[in-house]
């Protein structure tokens, strides 16, 4: 686990694909916003600053990124000054971020990270992947989300 930085710039990260989905206890927006604040809290972050919400979005496509709010607060924080590692982009769940094939998804989560310089958690991994480690640990704790994003895409193939 990272030190906490004080200084950085919270972005919490709530998707859902379906109204069904939002009702849902265990999956809704509230609950996902509960998780990412006590990951938050538990961890010495400092609390949310920009909740980013996509309701209704597909993580298969891509949608929250190509057309979504996550898309339009990734562009904004791109064309803002900051330092590598200043702003971090919390999830709930590994797969409120992707259901996409491997390929796709490493693609945008890499450039997410390498290129952008922001750093990424997921609550249910209890994983701070930070752009500022060498580049061979954030590789292992990306294979680490991918086996997750897999171990989600056969359960939900099979519901």
């Amino acid at each position: 686990m990272q030190k906490a930085n004080k200084k950085v710039e919270v972005f919490g990260a709530v998707r859902v694909s379906t109204t069904t989905q939002g009702a849902d206890e265990k999956e809704s927006p509230q609950q996902q916003k509960e998780d990412i604040s006590y990951w938050l809290e538990k961890n010495n972050f400092p609390p949310v600053k920009h909740w980013v919400e996509d309701i209704g979005k597909s993580a298969r496509e891509f949608s929250q990124i190509e057309y979504g709010n996550l898309g339009k607060a990734l562009n904004k924080i791109q064309k803002s000054k900051y330092e590598k590692g200043s702003k971090l982009l919390i999830f709930a769940n590994s797969d409120r971020f992707s259901r996409a094939e491997v390929g796709t998804a490493l693609t945008k989560f890499t450039d997410i990270i390498f290129n952008k310089g922001i750093d990424i958690v997921f609550v249910n991994l209890d994983l701070h992947i930070s752009s500022n480690l060498p580049e061979n640990t954030i590789s292992q704790q990306i294979f680490l989300v991918f086996a997750s994003f897999q171990q989600n895409s056969i359960y939900w193939k099979n519901t």
